[in-house]
């Protein structure tokens, strides 16, 4: 019998290693006599990673799930952005189908032909596909891809939920705190995003109380494709920027980092007809302006540092990979957020865990119903928590079976099986 765990999430468990089996929980133990998922197929995908098909009688869904086993030390969970860029802009807000950026199959054979053995994916967080950065945060390999303004929290303060698999092999779901600074001389000013468009300056931005002090790396380009290259990421120049080289390139959770200063450029005093962009994953460009941009004075040659930190319920630990979401379908195995929520997308995607914290799944679900009709199947499934990230046309999931990778669970997109979505969740074979 196939054994499903579940998944952790807002309430902030801790998933720590654990030395046995226990926690492992069969659905089928948990449901009602008028709602049954009948299992239709189930693989090992690699050791520790488990598929599994789920039929939903009454309600006609599909529900897709991988299973993983994160003690199994044979898979690492890896977030990827889309094409590695940030911000990775389209040129209409209409989202469905292929557009200028990375499919989920896409993002899979750029990484496969690094040299990566992804054996499966899923969908991740939501995201402005017109101005081209997710909704939550991104972290990669323990760097900052994208922070987001503290102003687009308040709007959307669910937003604040998230899941991050940390360096030591552990992971936790839960709120998430950001603070960030700068410092030289003495001074310290606060750090308000990583590669967020606030960088652009624009002078109707409700974000303005924001613009002090903000961070752009390597991600960030002035013409993200080629292809075409009326499509431009913006950087507006009254400002001072602070051009720096670190080590190995900015960390989030790893202490104060020291940069050395390339350059120095001032649109406030002086004329500055363009923003400096940079290529090199070491470097990254402070953006100053107003008492920031009075507070640090760095010549090239100086050493400044940069403090990034993230915690999730009060944490702090270098993190791999951070990916967050909306909504907690199930909050400590009871109904979260979210479940009352009027709209009834077609499609949704899940991360979670179960009780235990073994074991963190991936899971689709499809078909018409409601957002408490979804919270039931995450009962279903096990889990003790549950967060919702994207869905709709963004719900996809790939899978290596017998050698090739194929889309599980496609899109309802019109124009297709996959919609370019902005970033992606992946499990990677060690």
């Amino acid at each position: 019998m196939f054994l499903l765990p579940a998944l952790l999430l807002a309430g902030g468990i801790s998933c720590e290693k654990k030395p046995s089996n226990e926690g492992q929980i069969d659905p089928r133990t948990l449901i009602g006599g008028d709602f049954t998922l009948e299992q239709k197929e189930s693989f090992d995908v690699v050791s520790g990673v488990k598929y599994t098909k789920y039929l939903q009688d009454r309600l006609g869904a599909t529900v897709h799930v991988l299973s993983l086993d994160m003690e199994s030390g044979g898979f690492a969970v890896e977030a990827s952005f889309a094409d590695g860029i940030c911000p990775n802009p389209c040129d209409e807000s209409a989202n469905n189908g292929k557009k200028l950026r990375e499919t989920l199959s896409e993002n899979i054979a750029r990484r496969t032909a690094s040299g990566e053995n992804i054996v499966s994916g899923i969908n991740g967080d939501y995201y402005s596909t017109l101005g081209g950065f997710p909704l939550s945060c991104h972290i990669e390999d323990g760097e900052p891809v994208f922070v987001n303004n503290p102003y687009e929290l308040s709007r959307e303060p669910f937003f604040v939920y998230g899941l991050s698999i940390y360096k030591d092999g552990t992971f936790r779901f839960g709120e998430r705190k950001v603070s960030m600074s700068a410092s030289f001389g003495g001074k310290t000013v606060s750090v308000y995003s990583v590669n967020d468009t606030i960088v652009a300056l624009h002078p109707k931005s409700r974000a303005a109380a924001y613009k002090g002090a903000n961070i752009y790396t390597y991600r960030f380009r002035e013409q993200p494709f080629a292809s075409k290259p009326s499509i431009v990421n913006k950087i507006g120049t009254q400002a001072k920027f602070i051009v720096a080289r670190t080590r190995d390139g900015l960390k989030i959770n790893e202490g104060e980092q020291e940069a050395e200063v390339l350059q120095v450029l001032d649109g406030i005093h002086g004329s500055l007809t363009k923003a400096p962009y940079v290529s090199d994953p070491r470097d990254f460009v402070l953006q100053l302006t107003g008492n920031s941009a009075d507070a640090l004075t760095p010549v090239p040659g100086d050493r400044i540092s940069v403090k990034l930190e993230m915690s999730l319920n009060g944490e702090v630990k270098p993190i791999a990979a951070h990916m967050g979401g909306k909504y907690l379908y199930v909050k400590d195995g009871k109904a979260g957020t979210g479940t009352d929520d009027p709209h009834a997308p077609a499609h949704t995607s899940v991360f979670g865990c179960d009780k235990e914290g073994r074991h963190l799944m991936l899971v689709c679900i499809a078909g018409s119903m409601s957002f408490y009709d979804h919270y039931k199947i995450c009962l279903e499934l096990g889990m003790h928590q549950a967060l919702k990230v994207d869905g709709g046309g963004s719900t996809e999931m790939w899978v290596k079976k017998n050698g090739n990778g194929t889309i599980i669970c496609p899109s309802t997109d019109s124009r297709g099986n996959e919609r370019s979505n902005m970033n992606y969740l992946l499990v990677r074979q060690l």
